[in-house]
Parts: structure tokens; sequence; C-alpha cells
């Protein structure tokens, strides 16, 4: 079976890796090398590299007409395409011969378009997934041939359980998609043909649009009214989540009747955003000295019993406690003691502009 495989980003690299061992791949697609960092170095993608290295035949974005000559001179019979970066034309879906297959990370009609693991965070969302489906002209539209869903840990668990970000969502969603597709590969050469798929229900479909630095913003307020546990309204939400909001998907932040959230809510959602952002484009405020600051971590704190102070894991005479975790245990006694009823939020890694990483909870409390 000839395979054609269209991506570029990290998590693209590592499926191509996964497919190419169990089924050479006889073509790869990308984007174009970009310039990348300070020095504006032309980059190649990650899949570029891996296709390279592994002598797999790579074209980058050329004419229709081209793509269409290379596909039938490889007689390509399946393409598969990860986080590519374009639409694929109609003229290009119909040239293999079982037409082409998109590995989407999230649990479609929900989240289509590019930014889904950082939606499903951003709206506290318990669990996600991926999707397989049969491509067609329209944006992640086509027919599922196959579902996965995994979990998200939230952190509003023990102290030693820690909350997912984009980071490590799309590493646990990247191991999935493997799974499921080389699966669906191993079908499709057995039967020479793709295994059944399930009309979307479009009724239900929401879109992510691609996120911006801008989109990281905090304003700086925000942040000290959800660490001093006082009350966030709907207006000091980070915008994005605001325009999430305004375009009819249902963040996870309670009742926002006249304008307010209430304080585990707004807290939660503050925590939500910050491990959306991460890595990229990151959470980030500006200080009142006018210094950039980036956020780069927070835990919730959760005032459920599992969270009480006898817990086994906050037991003063614990053994191998972290630096995080004596920080969080100090702050979860402080808010036991004032008897506060609501989830607490501790920001526990920043980084100032021009500084190194700061993870030390006294200094960080200083400058917030």
């Amino acid at each position: 079976m000839n395979i054609a495989f269209f991506g570029s980003p990290h998590i693209a690299a590592t499926i191509l890796e996964a497919v190419h061992k169990r089924f050479p791949v006889s073509l790869a697609v990308t984007q174009p090398d970009k310039q990348v960092g300070r020095k504006q170095t032309l980059t190649p993608t990650p899949v570029k590299l891996f296709s390279t290295r592994s002598a797999i035949h790579t074209v980058t974005n050329t004419s229709i007409n081209r793509f269409i000559e290379v596909l039938r001179k490889k007689k390509i019979d399946l393409a598969v395409v990860v986080a590519y970066g374009e639409i694929i034309s109609k003229e290009l879906l119909d040239v293999p011969k079982f037409g082409f297959i998109n590995v989407h990370y999230s649990l479609l009609p929900k989240y289509r378009g590019a930014s889904p693991v950082q939606w499903a965070l951003l709206n506290g969302d318990k669990e996600t997934g991926v999707t397989i489906m049969k491509m067609d002209e329209e944006l992640d539209h086509g027919p599922i041939i196959a579902q996965k869903t995994i979990p998200i840990e939230t952190g509003l668990k023990p102290v030693s359980t820690i909350a997912d970000t984009t980071a490590s969502l799309l590493d646990k969603l990247t191991e999935t998609a493997c799974s499921c597709l080389i699966n669906i590969l191993h079908q499709v050469s057995k039967t020479r043909r793709l295994p059944p798929a399930t009309p979307q229900n479009h009724e239900s479909e929401t879109y992510t649009r691609r996120l911006i630095k801008q989109d990281g913003f905090i304003p700086f307020t925000t942040i000290q009214k959800a660490v001093n546990n006082e009350q966030l309204s709907f207006s000091d939400l980070p915008q994005l989540q605001q325009e999430i909001f305004k375009s009819g998907l249902r963040l996870t932040i309670g009742d926002l009747s006249g304008g307010a959230i209430s304080r585990s809510a707004g807290r939660f959602a503050l925590h939500n955003f910050i491990r959306a952002m991460y890595p990229w484009p990151g959470a980030w405020t500006i200080l009142p000295n006018g210094k950039r600051c980036k956020i780069i971590s927070s835990r919730l704190i959760s005032r459920s019993p599992e969270f009480d102070t006898r817990h086994p894991e906050l037991d003063s005479g614990s053994k191998n406690e972290t630096k995080e975790e004596q920080m969080l245990k100090q702050a979860l006694v402080l808010s036991n003691s004032e008897r506060i009823q609501h989830d607490t939020l501790t920001i526990t890694e920043i980084q100032i502009e021009g500084k190194n990483i700061l993870n030390n909870f006294a200094e960080i409390e200083k400058l917030l």
C-alpha cells in the first residue's frame, strides 16, 4: 500500500515516524522552510527533517497540478493528514484510491479548526480525544472512521496530581493517535478498503481559531484578584475566554447573570487559561513596573475533603516532598486556617523579562 503523509509540526513528525516503521511511506508533503528565531534562520518543518533523514520523497507547497502529478506518479493509495496547515482541495482529495484521512485532536464535531486542544482546556473539559475521519472539502467535516476518548487531568485531585497543559495533552493525544491510525492502516491493508464511516452531527459543531501571541494576555488586576480570593467578573477574564463564550460555546465558569462569576469558577477559569496557553502563546501580563511577565504554571487547591490537611500527602512527616508540594501545603494550611470556602489559586512559576524562571512561592507572592 502506497501512503502519502501530509503534515508539518512535531506531532505530525511523531506520527509519521510511527507509521513509517510499519507501513513505509512513499511521499511526505509539508510546509516550506520558514525563518525562525531572532536570527531568522531558515528552518525546515519537523516532518521534513524526519522524511529527509528517512529518504522519503518530500515536497512542499506547490501548484495543485504538480501535487496531482506527484500523487499519480507515486500511485498513492491513501493519504494521511496530520496538522498539515492548509486546506486540501477537492481536486487532490479524489486522486488517491482510498482518498484522504485526517487525524484531529478532538471528539468531532466539537472543536473543529486549528486549536482544539487549547479550547478543551480553556473550557475546563474533563475529557477529549482523537478523531480519524475521511476528508471532504469542508473543514473537519467528513464522516468519522474512529474515535478514542482520553481523560484530561484538571489537577483537582491530591497534590501529587499535575494538571494537563497543552504540551502534556498533545503528548497523550499523539500517543493515542498513533495507535488508532496504525490500526486503521492495518485494516485498509488487509481489506483494501476504508473501514465504515459515520457522518458527523453537524448541528453540534463548534469551531476554534488559530492563536496569536496577544491571546495569552491576562490583566494584572485579574491575577491579583484571583490569587487574593476576590470575586472575578466576566470582564475580568482574558479576552480570549470572553470571545469563546460570546461565540456561543459555554465555558465551565458557572452563572454569568449580572456578569458575576462564582469565586471558585473564576479561579478555575484562570487556571484553565494558564495551562491552555502553555507552551505557546504562553500566558503573560504586564507588571506595575511595566515589565512583561510570563505566567508559566498554576495550581488549584480544592476545598473538598480529600484536600484536608490530614491527607497523608500533606502530612508534615511526608518523605520525598518536592519544593512545589511544600509550597502548596503552605497555601492549603493558610486557606484552611482562614476558613476560605473556595478553591485557592496559586501561581507556581513565572518569568519576568530578562530574568530566570522563578518558582519560589514567597518571591512570587511578593510580586503578585
